[in-house]
């Protein structure tokens, strides 16, 4: 059964909440009857959670259909790799050595 909720807050490891981006969840178990999950979805996205951790979400295709793919040029890559570099570095290190 898909549960309707107006606003979920689930608490995270640290204490900064985390707000779902849907408003209809089922927990992972409830997976195994997939078709059930889609019929009661209708055209909304559907959270997935398991142990009260969003692990994922469930959109359905008429509510992404029309979205393209726009590659980014050079500069624009050049300018994520920048912005990410920092954070990723410590998992870089990490696998040097593997």
């Amino acid at each position: 059964m898909i549960h309707v909720i107006t606003y979920v807050l689930l608490h995270t490891i640290d204490p900064i909440m985390t707000r779902l981006l849907s408003n209809r969840f089922v927990s992972i178990t409830e997976l195994r009857e997939p078709n059930k999950v889609i019929n009661q979805a209708g055209d909304q996205p559907v959270a997935i959670m398991r142990n009260n951790k969003c692990v994922g979400y469930f959109v359905p295709e008429t509510l992404v259909e029309d979205v393209q793919a726009i590659p980014a040029d050079r500069t624009e890559l050049v300018q994520a790799l920048k912005r990410t570099r920092k954070a990723d570095q410590p998992i870089l290190e990490a696998l040097k050595d593997k």
